[in-house]
C-alpha cells in the first residue's frame, strides 16, 4: 500500500483478509504500508495489527517518494488500494509504469485493469479481497510475468503522450471552448 494512510483507504478491510490467509504467512509475503497520516489512525492500525497477531507479516515505512518510492513499487509483488473512494489514484500509475500490477476496488476508477490483465479490479467485501491475495500469492510465475507486462503495456498504449496527443489537445480544447 502507498498513500496517504486514512481511514478512506480502507486499509482495516487489508488487514482483516491477510489476517485469514495462512498462505500468506507461509509463502513468508508482507505487507508494506508506505505513506502518512494521523497519528491516531495508525495507532488504530497497528493496535489492529498486534492484535490479529500480523506484527511480522505488515510493516510501516512512512513517507516516500522519487527514487526510493520507484525501487519500492518496482520490487513489489502488487500494489494494493482497497480505497472506499477514489478520483483518480495515480499510485495505480506509478505501480504500473515500474511494470508492477495492482489489487483494487470497486471504489476507484480503475475497471481497465481486468481488461488488460493488469492485476484485479473487485469488489470491496472482505471475500473478495481474501479469494483474490490467495489467488495472487498462487499465481505461476508465467502468469505473473505477463500480468507484469501488461501492466506497463496498459499505462504505455493509455497514458503515454505520443500515443495519446489527440486525447489532450481534445480535452484542453473542449476546456478553452467552454471559456
Amino acid at each position: 500500500f502507498l498513500g496517504r494512510i486514512h481511514p478512506i483507504k480502507n486499509i482495516e478491510l487489508l488487514i482483516k483478509s491477510i489476517s485469514e490467509l495462512k498462505n500468506f504467512k507461509e509463502k513468508r509475503f508482507k505487507l508494506i504500508i508506505a505513506g502518512t497520516g494521523k497519528n491516531n489512525y495508525i495507532k488504530k492500525l497497528k493496535k489492529l495489527i498486534t492484535k490479529l497477531n500480523l506484527d511480522k507479516e505488515i510493516k510501516f515505512i512512512g513517507f516516500i517518494d522519487g527514487k526510493e518510492k520507484n525501487i519500492l513499487l518496482s520490487e513489489s509483488y502488487f500494489l494494493v488500494l482497497p480505497s472506499l473512494s477514489e478520483n483518480f489514484g495515480n499510485v495505480i500509475i506509478e505501480s504500473m509504469a515500474q511494470s508492477t500490477p495492482v489489487i483494487t476496488s470497486k471504489g476507484t476508477p480503475w475497471e481497465i485493469i481486468n481488461k488488460y490483465n493488469a492485476g484485479y479490479y473487485i469488489d470491496n467485501s472482505i471475500d473478495q479481497w481474501i479469494k483474490t491475495i490467495k489467488k495472487t500469492i498462487l499465481l505461476n510465475k508465467d502468469e505473473y510475468i505477463k500480468m507484469r507486462r501488461n501492466s506497463y503495456r496498459l499505462i504505455d498504449k493509455k497514458f503515454n503522450i505520443q500515443y495519446n496527443i489527440k486525447n489532450w489537445v481534445s480535452a484542453y480544447g473542449k476546456i478553452l471552448n467552454e471559456k
